[in-house]
Formats: structure tokens, C-alpha cells, sequence
């Protein structure tokens, strides 16, 4: 079972890179991932192993929202519009 486990988040980690990259392509200077929380799922694992992958190329920072339900939402909604008010990569991910 734990290497079916290990073969989903190398997956979810690729997946994730892939998506950074295409970012950076794209123009984007800095991204702020906001996650499930860590101690619940390994999304947030998948995420960290992926920004450290593009750390040359494009700043990451990952959230731990530490929560699964409503409160994601509300932190992602929250991020976007502070990017979109044209906030800094540090004052989006506070």
C-alpha cells in the first residue's frame, strides 16, 4: 500500500511542477499555493517537493491552511484578491 501511497504524491508532485512552470512561462513573477492542511492529506507535501523543483525559476511559497473545508476557500479567495489589488508575493501569502 505505501508505495501505491508514494507513486499518487510523485504524481501529484510532477502534476504540480508542470503547472509552476507553465506560470513562469506565462509571465508570472511569484505563486502562492494555498493547500489543505498538511497533517490531513499530502497535497501540501506534493506542493513543497514541487517548489523546490522551480525554486530556480519562479518563487513558490506553499499555505497550510490547516483546514479541509470552507476555510481553503476563503484563504484562495482572499489570496487572489490581494494579487489582484497588485499585492506583494510576501503580502499575498500572509
Amino acid at each position: 500500500m505505501k508505495s501505491v501511497v508514494e507513486g499518487r504524491q510523485r504524481e501529484k508532485h510532477t502534476a504540480a511542477e508542470q503547472v509552476y512552470r507553465a506560470l513562469a512561462a506565462d509571465g508570472a513573477t511569484g505563486i502562492v499555493v494555498v493547500s489543505l492542511s498538511g497533517g490531513l492529506s499530502a497535497t501540501m507535501q506534493s506542493a513543497e517537493l514541487a517548489a523546490r523543483s522551480v525554486a530556480d525559476d519562479i518563487p513558490v511559497r506553499v499555505v497550510d491552511t490547516r483546514s479541509v473545508s470552507l476555510g481553503v476557500g476563503t484563504t484562495a479567495l482572499a489570496a487572489a484578491r490581494a494579487a489582484a489589488e497588485g499585492a506583494s508575493l510576501d503580502e499575498v501569502e500572509a
